[in-house]
């Protein structure tokens, strides 16, 4: 088994892209990370960093708002901190309420940090595999396959290759 090969699970010897070492099934040569689903790849992280940025403002805006009404603006001695340890009478258990919403909203600033990562590293993708794409090679390894595979149009090869 050379370099340029690998054998699959049933037997069959499947080729080696030369595009980034994919391996990819037989007669297709061609990486199945495209320029394509980098940019589709882009599109959804820039969506999730949009919606996980919401739901961070949501949460923190929230908690602001709460402690606000709680402490009457800061009119009642106590801080927002110290209140979760003594009963406000509102028919709900709020032993912990303080420290709930600071982890959420500590976890979703986070989420939305490393969502904003994934989506500087998805640029990066799109970005490298733009500079990478080169269209004459491309078009020529497209017309050798085309050119390789039996068909009817085979009498035609001759002029072909010297369209492209």
């Amino acid at each position: 088994m050379g370099r340029g090969s690998a054998q699959s699970q049933s037997g069959h010897s499947d080729q080696v892209s030369k595009y980034g070492g994919c391996i990819a099934a037989k007669g297709w040569d061609r990486p199945v990370y495209s320029f394509f689903y980098a940019f589709l790849n882009l599109l959804v992280s820039a969506f999730v960093v949009f919606l996980v940025f919401i739901a961070s403002t949501i949460v923190s805006v929230g908690f602001t708002m709460w402690c606000d009404a709680i402490t009457e603006k800061g009119t009642v001695p106590h801080s927002c901190e110290e209140l979760q340890d003594i009963d406000l009478e509102l028919n709900v258990d709020n032993s912990a309420f303080y420290d709930q919403f600071a982890v959420a909203q500590c976890g979703l600033w986070a989420l939305w940090l490393a969502w904003l990562a994934i989506t500087m590293l998805a640029f990066l993708k799109v970005y490298h595999n733009y500079r990478q794409e080169d269209l004459l090679d491309s078009l020529v390894h497209e017309k050798e396959l085309l050119l390789a595979r039996p068909g009817p149009r085979t009498s035609f090869q001759g002029e072909k290759s010297a369209v492209i």
